[in-house]
């Protein structure tokens, strides 16, 4: 089947999912049996770093492509595309689709009694719902507000994850954004990611179930499959919360824009060399677009060149790069070094990758020489036209 009418895909952003605090990522303190296995059965990438933490800037980019929407190519081409979504803030992008379903609550947050209950489980239930009747030759692109909705999973689920020496978890159920202040309680803050915890062991149970779903229809057995989110979730790693103290994420640390991505193929055998992959290159949101506009191609030649690009062991020595920014910073990542730096002012973060995933050890004082190396790389690629770009190998070598 190599016509574009007979493909199928659906892609699933939860918005709000951290990459680093993801079982498949490599976190334990959550069991996360489903991502687990979309990592064995898929394709996963180790560093998909989000173009901004801003909510319509993330949306843009996933979208769009450097040639525009790569939606409305596939609307052109005979691609039936539908979005379905619980978050009012994407009403803006539905014009890019054909079909546009909201599931828009006003219903006050409160703990749900169990995980039927939960507004997350009234998201997943009318997608799964859709996936039953999904039809050849179309993308389902269902975007859940995910961590940025309220808080409400039942309570025993924050119990579980809290120690026996812990404090009682506290049955707050609006999504928390503020500023953690130096010496405040850190029993605040264990809190909070129990909270977050327990959103995330009931997203893993929907997931699978919606996955189950998909691959027991005729249709979804040949449909492509992507998990991915556009922003990731700060819970207090630098100070701050959610959106923190302002209208939106303020910093542009690993928390607010490493994000997961997992591609499932159909289960064909076709695809078996792709499973159980985790591909290091450093990728932005707007290749992804890029690659998910090929599945519909009438061959696969541009699909399996640009998956084979990223299947196979990285050399020692990456000409990879990845920016980001927010209103007032900018940041600049290479497989040696992260820096972060104010548009405002002369303030900067260094850190040192892959070692420090946390981001947890500023050595921008130490390596002042390194710092300005990559300030004026920020700037010789804001002004570079072409795609292609030589990056100083002290800026793209790890160090030993």
């Amino acid at each position: 089947m190599t016509k574009s009418e007979y493909k199928s895909m659906v892609v699933l952003v939860i918005d709000g999912l951290y990459a680093n605090m993801l079982g498949p990522y490599g976190n334990t303190n959550v069991k996360t049996s489903n991502l687990n296995r979309l990592a064995a059965e898929g394709v996963l990438l180790e560093n998909l770093i989000g173009r901004s933490p801003d909510f319509s800037t993330a949306v843009s980019t996933l979208l769009s492509t450097s040639t525009g929407s790569w939606l409305e190519e596939l609307g052109d081409g005979g691609v039936r595309t539908v979005m379905m979504t619980d978050e009012e803030r994407m009403e803006p992008f539905g014009q890019d689709f054909e079909e546009w379903i909201t599931l828009f609550s006003e219903e006050p947050p409160i703990l749900a009694e169990n995980i039927e209950g939960t507004r997350m489980a009234r998201f997943f239930a009318q997608a799964t719902e859709w996936i039953r009747n999904l039809e050849r030759g179309s993308l389902g692109w269902l975007h859940c507000k995910g961590l940025f909705d309220d808080w409400d999973a039942p309570y025993a689920f924050r119990r579980a994850l809290a120690d026996s020496e812990d404090p009682d978890p506290p049955d707050f159920s609006r999504c928390p954004h503020g500023d953690i202040l130096n010496g405040e309680d850190p029993d605040k803050l264990l809190a909070i990611q129990q909270a977050w915890a327990a959103q995330i062991a009931i997203m893993d149970q929907f997931v699978g179930i919606l996955y189950q779903q998909l691959r027991a229809t005729e249709v979804g057995r040949d449909c492509l499959f992507c998990l991915t989110s556009l922003r990731g979730f700060p819970l207090g790693e630098h100070q701050v919360v959610g959106n923190g103290s302002t209208l939106d994420v303020k910093i542009l640390n690993n928390e607010s824009v490493h994000l997961p991505f997992f591609l499932v193929f159909p289960e064909d055998s076709v695809w078996d060399a792709y499973r159980g992959i985790r591909a290091a290159n450093l990728i932005q949101p707007d290749w992804v677009g890029a690659l998910l506009k090929t599945w519909f191609q009438s061959d696969f030649h541009a699909f399996n060149e640009t998956l084979e690009k990223i299947a196979h062991p990285l050399p020692q020595k990456q000409n990879e790069y990845a920016v980001s920014r927010s209103d007032r910073q900018y940041s600049l990542q290479t497989h040696a070094w992260k820096l972060i730096s104010s548009l405002d002012n002369d303030e900067s973060e260094l850190y040192v990758k892959p070692d420090d995933l946390w981001e947890s050890n500023d050595v921008s004082r130490r390596c002042r020489g390194i710092v300005e190396q990559m300030q004026e790389l920020f700037g010789a690629l804001s002004r570079q036209i072409e795609t292609d770009f030589e990056i100083p190998e002290d800026l793209c070598q790890p160090m030993d």
